[in-house]
């Protein structure tokens, strides 16, 4: 039998004590962490978040509880994104294997992350995106493409473009529309000129 691994406890100021106890307890309650005696059990290594090292009691832990941490995040924020948003606000049914990956991305100073969803397929994207447009004025969220570099570009020239009244993203594809209605599908390596003749 293998000897278990021997680590140095984690010195902690005893200003932080209180904190670093709570913090724990907390953890126990919501049985993520369970008390072992077994000199086998994975240590609890608590350590302050850098991002949030001037918020009291802002502990992340770096060991398998922050697996079970983000994992109850993840778990919360799909069902928000799938309850209040996808069902309740657009009015699409969609099942939870779906939403592949979901998690918040850096945004604007003092205002709300924004959220970036993996869905499974195009076909499930396509039943979201084209109910948003009968999203309620009052809403407190958006929905929007994630738009690459190169498609932002090729938007822009079409808007540009002295013969297209609009041009937008949908479906992975980029789309104009001419004076006369008539809607076109583009290419980042179209030439514009060409295909608007």
């Amino acid at each position: 039998m293998r000897k278990p691994i021997t680590v140095a406890d984690t010195r902690i100021p005893p200003n932080q004590m209180e904190e670093v106890g709570a913090h724990i307890k907390q953890l126990l309650n919501q049985h993520i962490i369970r008390k072992r005696s077994s000199p086998y059990a994975a240590l609890i290594v608590i350590a302050q978040s850098r991002r949030t090292a001037k918020t009291p009691g802002a502990y992340v832990s770096t060991n398998k509880t922050a697996w079970f941490e983000i994992k109850i995040f993840f778990k919360k924020v799909k069902r928000d994104f799938k309850n209040r948003i996808v069902k309740d606000t657009l009015k699409v049914t969609i099942r939870p294997d779906e939403i592949q990956a979901i998690h918040r991305i850096p945004g604007k100073q003092g205002e709300h992350r924004p959220v970036i969803v993996k869905i499974l397929n195009s076909e499930v994207k396509y039943r979201i995106m084209r109910e948003k447009k009968n999203m309620p004025k009052q809403c407190t969220f958006r929905l929007v493409d994630d738009v690459t570099k190169s498609n932002m570009e090729l938007i822009t020239r079409l808007r540009d473009s002295d013969q297209l009244d609009s041009a937008w993203y949908f479906n992975c594809a980029v789309y104009g529309k001419t004076e006369v209605a008539r809607r076109l599908k583009f290419d980042i390596f179209d030439d514009i000129a060409k295909r608007l003749k």
